[in-house]
């Protein structure tokens, strides 16, 4: 490998390790981050035995959380673990969040520049870091807080009480959109930020009658609730605000709230379901970090409607049953939101306990050898239950283990074939999992597969796997000429 091509290999995996430690800070803001890391140093939950079920505690600003045990995975809810008894539920005292996560950045920051100057300007980092750092000054603290930093991030958007049909409106919406969730995949605003922006805007596209009634909305509101003329830079961004209105029928208020609930949460499981057939870590947990925060919507959504008073007052068939699979759809998406919360949180090493970080080959290694060497029978359906159940893996990984479990459990051909069949599809994506700082599972299994071998007998199939794991064999699959 030459030199430059080295320098870049580690630029790149060292952006991959902040873009994890990003997307655990950024997904709902980085004070909340910095309080799930603390509780890893609680003594209390250290100590705690998996079995308790769930630790509740209470945040600095008073909020009640819980801390749950489930499949090997711990993840904090702010929702009462109704399946699990009073006697199983441990009340701790809350630590202290400090700036852990903030100096580890920075840090991780700093090392990424003084390996590559172009890979820092080219990742933008600086603006990342200059973002970020607003959560930590004082205006952020939990009284003083703005509610979000969208208008400034959406303000060359132009300004839509200027519009005045719906297809100037519609236009500007897209453009919103788009420029908010690539604010968010870039780390500039985190998902507390996007969360109601996002839910509103696509709760205006199914808005029953002409967009400018929203506006106009608005409008009459500020002035009234001022007691002034306002000259508003941006619709209001709460969906309460507008199915609360007076205008809106009871049943028109659940219909069109379900709705936008109903699209938030199907975007977000076409993303869940995409990134389990990505075949690079970085997509996978890219997928996942966008499927969180539409999740996150509809559970904003479906709470809104849940807590209506209007809700109460429906009458049509249609409205009432939706209520009725708002709160199905609402344990639903609150499960799939801890899920992904704790598939991101054990990609960057916090609060795992008997799951592996993906970002580190040997550890997934070791993950499986010891499965096997507990229960041969059961490593399977752990392995899978990690891909399945917990969303900690995409599916070519998951065929790997499976496939090295195979080997390990006595089933050598076979688990060498399944090893294999995804070796070559890996070999596709060669250079974009490079590009992305991917952790290095090509040469790593052909490595493993190559030991099973020669353990097995097989010589020959031995060295031509030992030749596949050298650095040059992937190297000329990067640039064949």
């Amino acid at each position: 490998m030459k030199p430059m091509e080295n320098v870049l290999t580690y630029a790149f995996a060292k952006r991959a390790a902040i873009s994890r430690l990003l997307r655990y800070m950024m997904f709902e803001n980085p004070l909340e981050g910095e309080q799930y890391a603390a509780e890893v140093d609680n003594s209390e939950l250290k100590n705690a035995n998996v079995e308790d079920g769930a630790v509740e505690f209470h945040n600095p600003d008073g909020r009640i959380e819980y801390i749950v045990y489930s499949h090997g995975t711990r993840y904090t809810t702010d929702v009462r673990p109704t399946h699990i008894p009073d006697d199983k539920i441990r009340r701790v005292t809350s630590q202290v969040a400090t700036d852990r996560l903030w100096r580890r950045l920075q840090a991780e920051c700093q090392a990424l520049k003084s390996i590559s100057v172009q890979a820092y300007t080219k990742f933008d980092l600086e603006k990342v870091i200059a973002s970020i750092e607003y959560f930590y000054s004082r205006p952020s603290s939990p009284e003083e807080r703005p509610p979000a930093r969208y208008i400034e991030a959406l303000s060359h958007l132009g300004q839509p009480f200027t519009l005045a049909d719906d297809g100037a409106i519609r236009t500007w919406i897209d453009k919103c959109r788009n420029h908010l969730l690539k604010q968010y995949a870039s780390y500039v605003l985190a998902g507390d930020e996007v969360k109601h922006v996002l839910t509103t805007l696509t709760f205006f596209e199914y808005c029953p009658f002409p967009l400018t009634s929203l506006l106009e909305m608005n409008r009459e509101f500020l002035p009234d609730y001022m007691g002034k003329p306002i000259v508003m830079s941006f619709p209001l961004v709460d969906i309460r605000f507008y199915l609360e209105h007076p205008a809106i029928r009871p049943d028109l208020a659940v219909v069109w709230a379900t709705s936008t609930a109903r699209t938030l949460q199907k975007n977000a499981e076409q993303l869940r379901d995409e990134a389990k057939l990505k075949y690079t870590i970085e997509q996978f947990h890219s997928n996942l970090y966008f499927a969180l925060l539409h999740y996150r919507c509809a559970l904003y959504a479906y709470r809104v409607v849940l807590s209506l008073a209007k809700a109460g007052l429906a009458q049509g068939e249609r409205a009432m049953q939706r209520i009725k699979e708002a709160r199905t759809e609402v344990a639903l998406c609150e499960e799939h939101r801890v899920v992904i919360m704790a598939s991101l949180t054990a990609a960057l090493g916090i609060g795992r306990l008997f799951v592996p970080s993906i970002a580190n080959v040997e550890e997934v290694h070791n993950w499986v050898e010891k499965l096997v060497a507990l229960s041969p029978a059961n490593a399977e359906f752990a392995i899978r239950e990690a891909y399945d159940a917990e969303l900690i893996m995409p599916r070519f990984l998951r065929d790997i283990c499976l496939g090295f479990a195979s080997s390990l459990g006595g089933k050598t051909k076979q688990g060498l074939a399944k090893m294999l069949g995804l070796m070559q599809d890996l070999e596709k994506h060669i250079t974009e999992a490079m590009f992305l700082g991917d952790p290095n599972y090509l040469s790593t299994t052909y490595g493993l597969m190559s030991q099973i071998c020669l353990k097995n007998g097989m010589k020959e199939e031995s060295l031509k796997y030992s030749r596949r794991a050298e650095p040059s064999y992937y190297q000329k699959l990067v640039n064949p000429a």
